[in-house]
C-alpha cells in the first residue's frame, strides 16, 4: 500500500447528497431480501416528507454541506430516498454506478444527477457496473460495500444484493482489498446490506460480529480492523436490527467530525459504546422512524457521500 496515499486519504466525506422521497412507500419488490421493511396499514406520506425536511434542517443547523435532488419524475421509485445504493463518489475522483436487484430500484439511477455532480465536483473517471443487471447481478453501492478509504479496504457481506464476484472485480479496478463474509439476521436470514452490519469512522467501527455466522470470518473482520488501528465497538444483533450499524461519519464545514445516525439507533446504543468513540466525534441524531419502518433503511442509506473535491 502506498503510504503517501494512506496519509492523504480521509474516511469522512465533506459533502453528501440526498434525494426527495416523492414516491416513498413500502416496496414489495425488495421485501423478500430486506427483513427490516415493515408494511403498515396506513402510510402517512406527509409525515415522511416532514421527516425528510427535518433531516435537511438538522444538516443545515450542524453546518454540514449537502445537495438535494428530485427523484426521476416519470417513474415510481419508492426507495429513491436511499441513493447510496446506486452511486458513490470515491476519494480518487471516481464515480461508480451500481447494478440494483429489482426493476423499480434500477429506475432510481438518474443521469441528470450524475451530470450535476460532474459539474460541481472533480470527477475524472466513471465506472459503470449497471450492465450486470442484464444477468440479474447486483452490487448496491455503499449499502453493499463499507469502504475504509484510509487503508483501501472494502467490507462486504454477501447477499442477493451483493455479488461476491462483482465486489472483487470493483476492488481490483479501484485498488481496494476486498473483505468478504456472510452475515445473518435474527431469523437466520441473510442481511441484505453490509452497512446495517457495520460502519467505519476515523479510528473506530461499530460492527455486529455476532451476525457474522462463520467464526473464522468474524475473526477475519476483527483482525483486519484492529490491524489498521481501528477500534472495534461490538453491537448486538438486536442493536443491528435497530440500525446501530447504519451510521455515517462526515466532516462539517468547520472540519469537525460528526457521526450521523438515527434517533432509533442512538436510543439503542449503550453509554459505554458511545464512550468508546474518539473524543473529537460529535454524535448527531435524526428522527426518521417512519422512513426506517417502511423503507427498511436508516440515515446512512439516505446519505450519499461525496469524497471528491468541489469545483465551487
Amino acid at each position: 500500500m502506498d503510504l503517501l496515499r494512506i496519509f492523504m486519504s480521509e474516511q469522512s466525506p465533506s459533502f453528501v447528497f440526498l434525494v426527495k422521497p416523492t414516491h416513498f412507500g413500502f416496496n414489495p419488490e425488495t421485501a423478500s431480501s430486506n427483513s427490516f421493511q415493515q408494511q403498515l396499514e396506513m402510510e402517512d406520506h406527509h409525515q415522511v416528507m416532514q421527516e425528510f425536511s427535518q433531516v435537511l434542517e438538522i444538516l443545515r443547523r450542524e453546518n454540514i454541506a449537502y445537495l438535494v435532488f428530485d427523484s426521476v419524475p416519470e417513474k415510481i421509485t419508492p426507495d429513491a430516498v436511499f441513493p447510496n445504493n446506486w452511486i458513490c463518489i470515491q476519494p480518487d475522483e471516481t464515480l461508480v454506478l451500481f447494478p440494483m436487484l429489482t426493476p423499480n430500484r434500477r429506475a432510481e439511477r438518474n443521469m441528470q444527477v450524475v451530470e450535476e455532480l460532474r459539474k460541481k465536483f472533480e470527477i475524472t473517471t466513471i465506472i459503470d457496473l449497471s450492465p450486470a443487471e442484464e444477468n440479474n447481478i447486483a452490487l448496491e453501492g455503499t449499502g453493499s460495500i463499507v469502504f475504509d478509504h484510509v487503508h483501501h479496504k472494502a467490507y462486504a457481506c454477501i447477499s442477493p444484493r451483493t455479488n461476491e464476484k462483482l465486489v472483487r472485480e470493483l476492488c481490483h479496478r479501484i485498488d481496494y482489498t476486498p473483505i468478504v463474509f456472510e452475515a445473518l439476521g435474527p431469523k437466520a436470514e441473510q442481511v441484505y446490506h453490509t452497512n446495517v452490519v457495520m460502519n467505519i469512522g476515523s479510528g473506530y467501527a461499530f460492527v455486529c460480529l455476532d451476525a457474522i455466522s462463520d467464526p473464522l470470518e468474524a475473526s477475519m473482520v476483527r483482525k483486519h480492523l484492529e490491524a489498521d488501528q481501528i477500534q472495534v465497538i461490538p453491537i448486538s444483533i438486536q442493536q443491528m436490527s435497530a440500525f446501530c450499524g447504519n451510521m455515517l461519519e462526515v466532516k462539517n464545514k468547520a472540519g469537525e467530525k460528526c457521526l450521523l445516525l438515527s434517533e432509533t439507533a442512538l436510543m439503542h446504543l449503550e453509554k459505554n459504546q458511545l464512550a468508546a468513540l474518539p473524543a473529537d466525534i460529535k454524535c448527531i441524531a435524526f428522527p426518521i422512524p417512519l422512513i426506517e419502518k417502511i423503507g427498511g433503511g436508516s440515515l446512512r442509506c439516505m446519505l450519499a457521500g461525496i469524497h471528491a473535491k468541489p469545483r465551487f
